[in-house]
């Protein structure tokens, strides 16, 4: 039975908190296991959280390149290839090459339908970027 890392360090948090630091004579020996239980529990945080968000950026480079089309109707050719590498995956790489091509194209598909696909990036963008923060805290 193959047990998830984040729940192991769980399990190897709650045995040092409840079992291991409280048997410990030694008080600095007894500070340590609970400081180590303190360390193991932010990290199986740290690491689901890690697991949720690549669940939800697999679902959301697609989902974003689809509302792009929306947005933009037909994309022109530069926009579309753009797309195509976003929808396949959600490299940065692939983020930033759909930047680049909604500006290069800012001009063909006008100051609306621009200021349209902008708004559906930016809030994308800013999504990623604020839960990438939340594993800062």
């Amino acid at each position: 039975m193959l047990i998830e890392p984040a729940l192991l360090l769980e399990r190897m948090a709650d045995t040092l908190r409840h079992d291991v630091g409280p048997a410990v004579g030694d008080e600095f020996a007894r500070t340590q296991a609970f400081m180590a239980s303190v360390i193991l529990a932010k990290l199986a945080s740290e690491l689901a959280a890690m697991d949720a968000e690549a669940v939800t950026a697999a679902a959301e480079h697609g989902r974003v390149a689809r509302e792009l089309r929306v947005a933009l109707g037909e994309p022109p050719a530069g926009m579309a290839e753009a797309l195509d590498g976003l929808e396949r995956d959600g490299a940065t790489a692939r983020w930033n090459a759909t930047v680049t091509a909604l500006y290069g194209c800012r001009e063909r598909v006008g100051p609306e339908t621009f200021e349209r696909a902008l708004h559906v990036l930016r809030s994308s963008l800013r999504a990623r970027v604020d839960r990438a923060l939340g594993h800062a805290r």
